[in-house]
């Protein structure tokens, strides 16, 4: 059986005694940690923001999960690969700099690439990961609850995508062109690296249009789990998800790398009821219409309902990064105005996660939103 400790805080004021009272739930900090372990903590940081912006785990869960950490006699280290910059730039951004340096933690190499192998279900899976890895005798994800364009929701298990490398990653969102394809080889990831622990942030999380320019909204909730896919199962509930709902929870559940529901999983600390929202902006899931098997039908649909990432010119201030991120450069610049080639595009959305003023958004015809609608009452 799975357990979950389930926390009510409302601000991120003096937040270190709550996540203990999490660890607490679960056994205790020492059923995780042991003294000398090198423990790489895994936040999401996935651009330059402030803490309000809600695109990052906020700092002062990364803080506290440091201070636990060190006083187990462990010691913490932090890694992971924006979609844009590097560590120490976020970390900057939302006010940990000093704190980093001046408590001597240790920030793992994140660009230098190394491989890992794992053999499962008779075939070898094979990821090029940040070489900082080696460091770690175990890994911990602190994942944000937020919205995902392209996955539906991200957290704990998404949160491990960081841990590949900088150009390798818009790379793979070319490779596997579709959600299916990307969450299997999410899942493969998830099966890879196998964190030890898992932390959810949801105590503001981020809805509408995540991952990185979505709405903050109070949950009010911290999710702590030894394991990362029941972590994420609770999150779902939260906001209104099964697991079936979310391709990557679907195919990890599955494979069975954790609970298959609500029920396998021991809820412990404050009821789950209390945290759930009707009205959380959801991203839709059509992958009944998506997998449309004939293909000149298909083509037809995929007009009408295929949405696409669209440009508020008004918010745009030319930066280029969409256009940098591209892998498969179809995004460019023409006349001082991002222009896509539409045909073509695989939609990553790697350019609305990473824009830094919002002006990149998901536009969704019309028709996909009333199927949207049908789908959500069938």
């Amino acid at each position: 059986m799975y357990s979950a400790s389930l926390i009510r805080k409302n601000d991120y004021e003096k937040i270190r005694p709550v996540i203990e009272k999490g660890f607490d739930l679960l056994g205790g900090i020492s059923a995780f940690v042991k003294p000398s372990e090198r423990i790489l903590l895994k936040p999401n940081l996935l651009k330059s923001s402030t803490p309000d912006g809600c695109s990052t785990t906020h700092p002062e869960i990364i803080k506290a999960a440091i201070e636990i950490i060190r006083d187990c006699g462990a010691i913490p280290l932090i890694g992971d690969n924006p979609g844009m910059g590097n560590v120490a730039k976020v970390l900057k951004s939302i006010g940990l700099e000093k704190y980093i340096s001046s408590n001597d933690i240790h920030i793992v190499e994140c660009f230098e690439p190394v491989i890992r192998r794992k053999k499962i279900y008779g075939r070898e899976i094979k990821f090029t990961l940040f070489k900082g890895i080696d460091e770690a005798d175990k890994i911990f994800t602190l994942a944000k609850l937020k919205t995902h364009a392209q996955m539906v929701y991200t957290g704990a298990v998404k949160n491990l995508f960081g841990m590949i490398p900088g150009a390798l990653k818009p790379e793979l969102h070319f490779k596997y062109n579709d959600y299916w394809k990307f969450s299997e080889m999410i899942v493969d990831l998830y099966d890879l690296v196998n964190p030890d622990f898992a932390v959810i942030d949801a105590v503001t999380a981020m809805e509408g249009n995540g991952p990185g320019s979505g709405t903050p909204r109070n949950l009010n909730c911290l999710i702590l789990s030894g394991n990362a896919l029941a972590a994420d199962i609770c999150a779902a509930k939260i906001i209104g998800y099964d697991p079936v709902d979310i391709p990557i929870l679907d195919i990890a559940v599955k494979r069975k790398l954790g609970p298959a529901s609500l029920n396998e999983i021991t809820l412990l600390g404050d009821d789950i009821e209390s945290f759930k929202v009707k009205d959380f902006r959801k991203i839709s899931n059509l992958k009944t219409v998506s997998n449309f098997g004939f293909t000149p039908l298909k083509k037809i649909l995929e007009t009408l309902i295929l949405s696409r990432p669209v440009v508020n010119y008004s918010k745009c201030v030319k930066c280029g990064q969409c256009v940098d991120i591209c892998h498969g450069k179809l995004v460019s610049l023409q006349n001082d105005r991002i222009v896509y080639d539409y045909k073509k595009c695989i939609r990553c959305y790697c350019c609305q996660e990473i824009c830094p003023v919002g002006a990149i958004t998901v536009y969704k015809p019309l028709l996909l939103k009333y199927l949207g609608k049908i789908m959500e009452l069938l």
